[in-house]
């Protein structure tokens, strides 16, 4: 069984974006992939198969709080679950995971709800 790459489920799931886009998500998508291929990413790090983030720094200020708080109230209140769903069914990214023990492929199972 073949297992196509992460970035090109993504490049697909950009047809419908407009070939600017495309162009754009191509190029970052060809950094990462040069990042990934050696020790150059900044504030991560792969060890032993595992990706290390290094957590942000908040870097809002106070007086933009009040702002955020009017900004968010605006946006819909989506779980974030229901969210990674979506996006699943649009990209399949969760067939490129692997059980973190066994290291076999998830199943894919029809979501419960």
């Amino acid at each position: 069984m073949s297992r196509r790459s992460c970035r090109s489920r993504w490049v697909e799931a950009s047809i419908g974006i407009g070939p600017r886009r495309e162009t754009l998500l191509r190029h970052e998508l060809e950094k990462v992939d040069s990042l990934a291929a050696g020790t150059n990413w900044p504030d991560a790090e792969i060890a032993d198969g595992i990706l290390k983030v290094t957590p942000l720094t908040n870097a809002v200020p106070k007086e933009a709080e009040a702002l955020m708080r009017q900004a968010y109230a605006l946006l819909p209140h989506v779980k974030v679950t229901d969210l990674l769903l979506e996006v699943d069914r649009w990209t399949r990214f969760t067939d490129d995971f692997t059980h973190l023990k066994n290291q076999e492929p998830g199943k894919r199972t029809a979501p419960c709800c």
